[in-house]
């Protein structure tokens, strides 16, 4: 619990060294939220800054609290260290993150281990083409997994990382003069973080060599208009959930896909094998036929800490594999499509409907910038940002779309929720009135 970027990432390393895993929970959390979190990982230890030491030894009742001066000014039994890290194995968990949960926000506890960072890292930065040169920009905050790619890969190579302070992205034109300035070359960053900053990219135009992106899908307008601003920048898309290490796809893209390819999510990392299921658990081996997205290998994940682990599954021959929840398809080229959640799909009027066609098909719309849809208690919600013109876009989807996938209300937003995934906050847009 610090704001310290610098810190943060030192006491993270100090708990690997030490032989246990660590948690970051962000100081900025609502304490119902810190409270799940804690049930949920029952900590030893808990870390945070001096100034707010006294309310947090408060919230959280029988369990030791340590201010970082308290850290920083003990010392190192060496003689308890090596028998520690004598016992340590490469099982062992390494962090874990929370997700948000299906339900209501019910955190997730995801336990991931040395060997499966181990293991990615490697070929991550290999298949991506980074190098010791580079200077990495650090987005995301530290309790979610893209910042395990800032770091790892960092600590890999021997390059560098810039840990950007918060406080800039609350104005996209700081940010990227910051980014300027700091020559940084590679940053992994949420579709909809790198949305935020577009504007300011019409007349800042950063050094950038890859900008490697993830999270939902980005429209292909957008991707279009970012690489004439960057048109030396390579845009890598890489898909993956938090229970299987960080990502599990990649795909770089070219030529017109700059207009067209908004979903292809690529081909698998090495080490991990990406297949698809269909509704009986039966493999899918035809091209264009659309089924669940499974991940196998050392990047699974050990599960949830005290949570359902029914999504963390093993074949006949014990092979561990993980359900997503996410739906796709293989074209004829091999290369895997992301088709939305498998959450998202409803039926309504008597039809199939996934919720992300009709997102996709309300992108299409010039002044429309993010767009979520929302069905709950037999009503179809369309909710978008960007320029308000709502008659304009109902007209413009009754057109395009049939009938029963037409949404009984446009709800226009001056800003789109989003949670600290980078990804639009559906339960957020369910609770508005």
């Amino acid at each position: 619990m610090l704001k310290n970027l610098v810190l943060a990432c030192a006491l993270c390393l100090g708990a690997v060294q030490a032989g246990c895993f660590y948690s970051v929970i962000e100081p900025s959390l609502p304490n119902v939220r810190k409270n799940a979190m804690r049930e949920i990982l029952n900590p030893s230890v808990i870390i945070c800054d001096n100034e707010i030491y006294n309310e947090t030894k408060e919230l959280f009742r029988n369990i030791k609290v340590f201010k970082i001066s308290e850290i920083l000014n003990s010392s190192i039994n060496e003689n308890i260290l090596k028998i520690i890290r004598d016992r340590h194995i490469s099982t062992n968990p390494l962090y874990c993150n929370f997700t948000s949960g299906s339900t209501g926000g019910t955190p997730k506890g995801v336990l991931i281990s040395h060997a499966s960072v181990i293991d990615f890292i490697p070929i991550f930065c290999d298949t991506l083409g980074l190098k010791s040169s580079d200077i990495f920009a650090n987005q995301a905050p530290f309790d979610f997994d893209v910042s395990v790619k800032d770091i790892y890969s960092t600590l890999f190579l021997g390059a560098s990382c810039l840990l950007i302070p918060r406080e800039y992205f609350t104005n996209a034109n700081n940010l990227m003069d910051f980014i300027e300035d700091s020559t940084v070359l590679i940053w992994a960053v949420s579709a909809l973080v790198f949305l935020s900053v577009m504007k300011a990219l019409s007349y800042k135009k950063p050094n950038l060599r890859k900008i490697i992106y993830s999270g939902e899908i980005m429209p292909a307008k957008h991707i279009a208009r970012l690489s004439s601003y960057l048109d030396n920048t390579e845009f890598i898309n890489v898909y993956g959930p938090s229970e299987i290490t960080c990502n599990a796809t990649y795909h770089t893209l070219s030529g017109d896909e700059f207009e067209n390819g908004l979903d292809i999510i690529g081909k698998a990392f090495a080490n991990r094998l990406v297949f698809l299921i269909d509704e009986n658990d039966k493999l899918i081996i035809e091209a264009n036929i659309v089924g669940q997205i499974c991940v196998s290998g050392i990047c699974v994940g050990l599960g949830y800490l005290g949570g359902d682990n029914s999504v963390f599954c093993a074949n006949e021959l014990g092979q561990r594999y993980y359900k997503t929840g996410d739906l796709g398809y293989l074209d004829e080229n091999n290369l895997l499509h992301f088709k939305g959640r498998k959450d998202h799909q409803i039926k309504r009027m008597g039809h199939r409907i996934e919720l992300s066609e009709i997102e996709k098909m309300a992108h299409k719309l010039n002044g429309v910038e993010m767009v979520c849809a929302i069905y709950e208690n037999d009503k179809l919600n369309v909710y978008y940002s960007g320029s308000d013109k709502t008659s304009e876009l109902s007209e413009f989807l009754r057109e395009n779309l049939p009938f029963y996938m037409i949404p009984n209300k446009l709800i226009y937003l001056k800003n789109m929720p989003i949670n600290k995934n980078g990804k639009i906050d559906r339960n957020a847009l369910k609770e508005m009135k």
